[in-house]
């Protein structure tokens, strides 16, 4: 799952006619890298950023920032066929007096009504190239998925690298619940234990294969040049092991 933002704020580019986050950066005078990395959820979208973007871009900064009200400013609702995403069909009647989620084609009145309380932990590395620690920082809130009504400690975390593209992309949020254990062919996130007992150690995101009684053999889609594609970990290098939720789970089907 995108990050909200990244996905409102590539909506608006598209909507506004730029093929590609190159394109706009250049036209709007501002830092092809910075930009990149808000576009693709992987540095979180700050208030005065979102202001700035929004008036190149012609929507309306509240809803760049916040999800909230209407994308354009003076209009209920954007024509959907403006939207680079396909309209989704609904039931007669169902959408009686709800405006629509241009970027989602869905119902605002119902995304509206899930709280945003669900804690954004940091960013889990895809590849090797980061240094994320759960070091009890708290990014962004989000809006909890209906499968997690009612469930306590649940958290989110967005992925950053490529280890495990195609399954994940550096950007993608996905979820935990604690209380759910991990199994075999899950993907999890691994929190290793810290080098020198105290503080945090690094977390990662992949495919738990099996465990044994001494270590777990974990899998990667697009392991980085000169890594394996499976490997081992010991048991006593791991803190913690949380099974990543499916989309199944999160709409609690």
């Amino acid at each position: 799952m995108m990050n909200p933002k990244a996905q409102r704020l590539r909506w608006a580019r598209q909507a506004a006619g730029h093929a590609n986050a190159a394109s706009f950066a250049r036209a709007a005078e501002v830092s092809e890298v910075t930009y990149r990395a808000y576009e693709n959820g992987t540095r979180n979208l700050p208030e005065n950023a979102a202001r700035e973007l929004a008036q190149k871009l012609g929507v309306n900064w509240v809803w760049l920032f916040t999800g909230e009200g209407a994308s354009r400013k003076g209009r209920a609702a954007e024509s959907v066929a403006s939207s680079p995403f396909a309209p989704q069909s609904f039931a007669p009647g169902g959408l009686a007096g709800a405006e629509i989620d241009l970027a989602a084609g869905m119902p605002m009145r119902g995304v509206a009504a899930l709280k945003r309380d669900v804690p954004v932990r940091g960013t889990v590395i895809g590849g090797d190239d980061g240094d994320f620690t759960f070091n009890g920082d708290v990014v962004d809130l989000v809006r909890r998925p209906p499968g997690l009504a009612g469930a306590s400690a649940v958290f989110a975390v967005y992925v950053h690298g490529d280890s495990m593209s195609p399954r994940f992309e550096s950007g993608d949020l996905v979820f935990v619940n604690p209380s759910r254990p991990p199994t075999p062919g899950c993907d999890v996130i691994v929190e290793m234990a810290p080098q020198h007992g105290e503080g945090a150690g690094a977390c990662y995101i992949k495919r738990l294969l099996r465990r044994t009684a001494d270590k777990v053999v974990l899998r990667q889609f697009n392991p980085p040049a000169g890594e394996k594609q499976d490997f081992e970990i010991e048991h006593k290098r791991i803190r913690n092991l949380w099974r990543v939720l499916t989309p199944a789970e999160l709409l609690g089907l």
